[in-house]
């Protein structure tokens, strides 16, 4: 990508990727962010929600563990304030990352002292992700295809979800969200923006 067009914000977050100046740019990223910049805060979701190598380092040192708790609590909190702001986007991400919750947890959560997911888990994952494909419809989403196609996928998941506290098992549902997700995906040739 060519660094002459982009922003302040957008370079630091090209930098990141490239492993460049990490902390640096992630300190601006995150000032920005406490302003409401909604950019700031979904690169930063993003980041944590992803994960980091430094691309620089022949080591491929982990700068950011996606697979922490920490980690996943920071890319939530990023994602909720770009929602509370507006931003579809986050939307999508904070909806998906509820459907993958419950779509593939079933073990026992021991700080709640219950099993998780419960069919109200299952029920909010479901509102989240069918309130965000439906906010994305609307003009000014900021939104990509390739997130509304993958929250499509995993609404999919969750109605497939044969955990038995799953009170929305639909084997229509899921088929008919399985198609969304392979239409969505022949509107475009590069999946690789989320």
């Amino acid at each position: 990508m060519s660094t002459q067009n982009l922003s302040k914000l957008e370079l630091a977050a090209e930098e990141i990727d490239q492993g460049i100046n990490f902390e640096k740019n992630l300190a601006y990223l995150n000032e920005e962010g406490e302003k409401g910049n909604i950019f700031a805060l979904k690169t930063l979701g993003f980041l944590y929600s992803l994960g980091l190598y430094d691309s620089q380092d022949e080591s491929k040192k982990l700068l950011i563990d996606n697979m922490s708790e920490e980690s996943e609590k920071k890319a939530r909190e990023y994602f909720t304030k770009a929602a509370e702001l507006g931003s579809v986007h986050a939307k999508i991400w904070l909806a998906m990352g509820e459907c993958i919750r419950v779509a593939l947890d079933d073990k026992s959560n021991s700080e709640a002292g219950e099993n998780f997911p419960t069919a109200q888990d299952f029920l909010n994952a479901e509102k989240l992700a069918l309130h965000a494909i439906e906010e994305s419809k609307k003009e000014s989403c900021d939104c990509t295809q390739n997130a509304v196609a993958m929250m499509c996928h995993w609404l999919a998941q969750v109605y497939d979800s044969k955990n038995p506290s799953n009170p929305i098992y639909d084997e229509e549902k899921v088929k008919y969200w399985e198609e969304e997700y392979e239409k969505k995906l022949k509107n475009f040739n590069n999946f690789s923006q989320f």
